[in-house]
């Protein structure tokens, strides 16, 4: 591979990653909420879908962002709801 090759790949890599962090930006939410949603997004895949966060593809998150507000998409998935709420309870407890 040569310095150019090299070059290209690693600005090719900053561009997907910039493209990454801008989706995972709400602006419709507050400051607190968009923190919750990124430290969800360090240890899952989470996106948003309007004001909901969808984590893992399998749960769902509608306001006001508690445990109690979180449900399965399309049914089952009764571990990953589990682990969701667990994540969700402990990083609340971080920012608010």
């Amino acid at each position: 591979m040569t310095d150019g090759e090299r070059l290209e790949r690693r600005e090719m890599l900053a561009a997907r990653g910039f493209r990454e962090a801008l989706d995972s930006l709400n602006p419709a939410v507050e400051p607190e909420v968009q923190q919750l949603f990124d430290a969800l997004r360090r240890t899952m895949p989470a996106r948003w879908q309007q004001a909901d966060m969808i984590v893992c593809d399998t749960v769902c998150i509608k306001p006001p962002y508690t445990p109690e507000t979180c449900s399965s998409v399309g049914g089952g998935h009764k571990q990953s709801l589990a682990r969701v709420k667990k994540v969700l309870e402990g990083e609340r407890a971080k920012v608010f």
